[in-house]
């Protein structure tokens, strides 16, 4: 097997689970790039950590990592926006178009 078809037949798991992810995930398009970007770099790492905890087959688990990590990913950014860090400084807050 070539090397390149190894790092894909790796990556796609969790390729596959971080896009079937942004199915059930709002936002805008930009958003859900990012979180994909995001998500499938740490379901492919997390999984393999899965793995040697659970002893889950590793497509399995970079699936599951895959799926995961996006959506808990996109549930901290949510609750990082909704916090209103700007408030406790007003001249950032005004800075970045809060007060106009």
């Amino acid at each position: 097997m070539h090397d390149w078809l190894k790092w894909l037949n790796e990556y796609i798991p969790s390729f596959i689970g971080s896009a079937s992810s942004l199915l059930w995930m709002d936002g805008s398009v930009t958003r859900k790039f990012f979180m994909f970007l995001v998500g499938f770099y740490v379901g492919y790492h997390a999984g393999i950590y899965f793995n040697e905890l659970t002893h889950v087959p590793l497509t399995l688990s970079w699936i599951a990592m895959g799926l995961y990590s996006v959506s808990v990913i996109s549930k901290g950014y949510d609750a990082i926006a909704n916090m209103s860090l700007l408030d406790f400084i007003p001249g950032l807050k005004r800075k970045f178009g809060g007060d106009k």
